[in-house]
C-alpha cells in the first residue's frame, strides 16, 4: 500500500523523543530549496494523497487570526483552490495533518505555523508506480499511504491524553473519529487496489487469448497438414519415376551405339 520501489526502508519513521511519528515513503511532492514551506514556519510535509493527483505546480498560503489559521492549497495550471481552517496546534502538541481532499493534497504542521504568502510553488510528480499491462496501456500498481498519516498523528494526541490525564475525553472523541475516517480509507484503498487486480487480470486474460489467437494465424499461414504433405510428396515421386521410366525406354541408343 505504501508508495515508491520495494524496499528495505521503513516507511513511517517515529521520532524517539516526542513520539511524533512521519512518513518517510514517496511524497509525491518535490519542494524547492530555499522554501517558505518549512518546520521552523511550521509546515512539516506536503504529500499528494493519491496517485491521481494532478501532476504540476502548486503553491500555499497561510493566514493566521487569533490561533486560528486559514491554509489555502492552489493548483498553478488551473489556479483550483481549497481553503482549510483549523486552530494552530498547541505548545507541545502533536502535528496536526490539514487534508485538501479535492486537490489530493496533506500537509502536517505544526505548533509554529504562521503567515506564509502565496508566492512559493511545490512540483507533484506523483506517487504512482505506472506498468505496462498491454501495448498502449499503462496502469498505476499502488496507492500513497500520505492520506493515512492523520490516524497516527490523532493516536498520537491521544495517547498523551491519557498519559497526563487531560482532555482525555475529546481527545478520544476525536481520535475515534478519525480512526473512522481512516477506516473508510482504507476500504476505500482495497477497493482501489481490487480495481487495479481485476484490470490486470483482465489484461492478462486478454493477452493470453491474444497469443493463442495468434498462434492459430501463424499456424495457418505457415504450418502445413502432415497428411496432405506426405500425399502430394508421394503422388510426385511417382510422376518423377514415371517419367525417368518413359525416358529410359524412348532412348534406348547406349554410348557404344554411337562408336560403332
Amino acid at each position: 500500500m505504501f508508495s515508491g520501489q520495494m524496499t528495505d526502508t521503513v516507511p513511517v519513521s517515529v521520532d524517539p523523543t516526542t513520539g511524533i511519528a512521519t512518513f518517510v515513503g514517496d511524497t509525491g511532492v518535490s519542494v524547492p530549496n530555499p522554501t517558505d514551506l518549512i518546520s521552523d514556519n511550521g509546515i512539516d510535509q506536503v504529500l499528494a494523497t493519491s496517485p491521481l493527483t494532478a501532476k504540476g505546480s502548486y503553491s500555499i498560503e497561510v493566514s493566521i487570526n487569533n490561533g486560528q489559521a486559514t491554509v489555502t492549497a492552489t493548483r498553478t495550471a488551473d489556479g483550483k483552490a481549497e481553503t482549510q481552517t483549523f486552530a494552530i496546534p498547541g505548545t507541545g502538541a502533536a502535528p496536526v495533518p490539514v487534508e485538501f481532499a479535492n486537490l489530493g493534497l496533506n500537509l502536517v504542521v505544526n505548533e509554529n505555523l504562521t503567515t506564509i504568502n502565496g508566492n512559493n510553488t511545490f512540483e507533484v510528480d506523483g506517487v504512482g508506480l505506472a506498468h505496462d499491462i498491454a501495448p498502449g496501456s499503462t496502469l498505476d500498481v499502488n496507492v500513497s499511504a500520505g492520506s493515512l498519516m492523520p490516524i497516527l498523528a490523532q493516536l498520537k494526541t491521544l495517547h498523551s491524553a491519557l498519559v497526563n490525564g487531560t482532555g482525555a475525553n475529546s481527545a478520544a472523541n476525536t481520535a475515534i473519529g478519525v480512526i473512522d475516517v481512516a477506516a473508510d480509507r482504507v476500504l476505500s484503498m482495497r477497493a482501489q487496489v481490487g480495481a487495479k487486480t481485476n484490470h490486470i487480470e483482465f489484461a492478462q486474460a486478454r493477452r493470453e487469448a491474444m497469443q493463442i489467437e495468434g498462434n492459430r494465424l501463424l499456424s495457418v499461414n505457415e504450418d502445413i497438414d502432415l497428411t496432405e504433405a506426405l500425399t502430394r510428396l508421394t503422388a510426385q515421386q511417382t510422376v518423377y519415376k514415371a517419367s525417368l521410366e518413359v525416358g529410359s525406354r524412348v532412348m534406348q541408343n547406349s554410348l557404344l551405339d554411337f562408336l560403332r
